[in-house]
């Protein structure tokens, strides 16, 4: 029985064809993917999973540019630098959430009352 693809079926679908992974991998890494950006932005906010979408974005592809940039540097340690990319991420995260458990819209709440107040903070 033949079955119509729906949007969520895409994305299993892909790596089927591409031969990368079966659907129940690709289905779990999106709901992981969610869950990171929901606890990076802070829980309980639609401002705080916009902003940890930005951050889990945006991080790995600076640490490509940095590292890239550390092996044009030092080109006898360029393997080694690059390799450690994704320790490096996952180190970012975790002292993320150690220093800012509320996450990244705590952090917006506390800016935007700060400049509310701004000449008279006493």
């Amino acid at each position: 029985m033949l079955r119509r693809a729906t949007d969520a079926d895409l994305p299993s679908m892909l790596a089927w064809r591409n031969q990368e992974a079966n659907r129940s991998v690709s289905i779990n890494q999106h709901v992981i993917t969610a869950e990171e950006h929901s606890v990076i932005g802070g829980l309980g906010s639609v401002l705080g999973s916009i902003f940890g979408a930005i951050f889990m974005t945006l991080l790995p592809q600076l640490l490509t540019v940095g590292t890239g940039e550390l092996a044009n540097i030092y080109p006898s340690a360029g393997d080694f630098i690059i390799s450690v990319k994704e320790g490096i991420f996952g180190l970012i995260v975790i002292l993320f959430l150690i220093f800012e458990p509320d996450g990244m819209a705590h952090r917006w709440r506390l800016i935007k009352a700060y400049w509310k107040l701004y000449p008279f903070s006493y």
